[in-house]
C-alpha cells in the first residue's frame, strides 16, 4: 500500500494536520528497544519490515513533517517537540 494512497484515505474522512511529527529511530535501535520489552517481536517489526518503512517515512515530504530523532532522551524529544508546537501556536495567534 502506497503512502499516496494511505494519505488519500485519510484526506477523505480527516482535515491536514497542522503539524506532523515523526519519530525517527534507526532500525538496530528500534530492535534493541523492542527486546527490553521482553515481549519478542510482532509480524509488524521484521527488521527488513522496520526498514522499509522507516525509509517510507523519512521520503514524506508533506507540510508541516518534521523528523524527530528519537534516538535522544525522553527529555530532548519532548523539547523538541514542544518547542515546535509553541512556535506553531504563536503563528496562529492573532
Amino acid at each position: 500500500m502506497s503512502a499516496e494512497y494511505i494519505l488519500a484515505c485519510n484526506h477523505e474522512f480527516a482535515p491536514a494536520p497542522d503539524l506532523i511529527f515523526i519519530l525517527d529511530v534507526d532500525v538496530d535501535v528500534a530492535i534493541r528497544r523492542i527486546g527490553k520489552r521482553g515481549q519478542g517481536r510482532d509480524e509488524f517489526e521484521a527488521e527488513s519490515d522496520l526498514r522499509d518503512l522507516r525509509e517510507r517515512f523519512r521520503s514524506l515530504t508533506l507540510p508541516g513533517i518534521h523528523l524527530v530523532d528519537a534516538s535522544q532522551a525522553v527529555e530532548a524529544i519532548h523539547s523538541e517537540i514542544f518547542n515546535r508546537v509553541s512556535k506553531q501556536w504563536q503563528q496562529l495567534k492573532p
